[in-house]
C-alpha cells in the first residue's frame, strides 16, 4: 500500500522534518524540489524558440539550463553554448501559486516575450563553455 503526500516546507526545515519521518518509522521518503517545476510550468511555452532536441532542465537552486547539439565538421557531439536562466525567488513564488489559467495565459506567455528579447545577443556558435546567463525577476512576467 502507498501513500502519497504533498507538502510545502521551507528547505531549513527539511531536515527536521526527515528526522520525524524517520522516527514514525517512515521508511521511503521522496522529495522534490519546489523550484524543480519551473521546468515543466514553463517548457510548453519556450520550447519552440529552440532547436526540437533542446533539453530544458532544471538545475535547482532556482535555476534552468537549456542546451542541445550543435554538431559541426570534425565535432558530431559538439553542443551549443548553453543558456542558464536564474529565477529571483519572487518570481518562483509567483510561478508556484499561480493557478493553472495565469500559468497559461498570463505567466506563461508574458516569459516567453521576455526570453525571446533577453535571448536576441545569444550566439550558440560562439563556443564558450560558460553559459550565457539570464536573469529572471517579476518583470519578466509583467509584475
Amino acid at each position: 500500500m502507498s501513500l502519497i503526500i504533498v507538502l510545502q516546507i521551507r528547505a531549513a526545515d527539511a531536515h527536521e522534518f526527515v528526522d520525524v519521518l524517520r522516527h514514525a518509522r517512515i521508511s521511503s521518503v521522496q522529495f522534490r524540489r519546489l523550484d524543480a517545476m519551473l521546468a515543466d510550468a514553463l517548457s510548453p511555452f519556450i520550447s519552440d524558440l529552440f532547436p526540437a532536441d533542446a533539453e530544458i532542465v532544471d538545475d535547482g537552486n532556482r535555476r534552468m539550463r537549456i542546451s542541445w547539439r550543435a554538431p559541426v565538421e570534425g565535432r558530431p557531439n559538439r553542443r551549443a553554448t548553453p543558456i542558464a536562466i536564474h529565477f529571483e525567488v519572487d518570481l518562483v513564488d509567483a510561478i508556484r501559486a499561480a493557478t493553472d489559467f495565469e500559468r497559461e495565459h498570463t505567466i506563461g506567455p508574458r516569459f516567453r516575450g521576455f526570453l525571446r528579447q533577453a535571448i536576441s545577443d545569444y550566439d550558440p556558435s560562439a563556443g564558450v563553455e560558460q553559459a550565457f546567463v539570464v536573469v529572471a525577476d517579476m518583470g519578466a512576467v509583467g509584475g
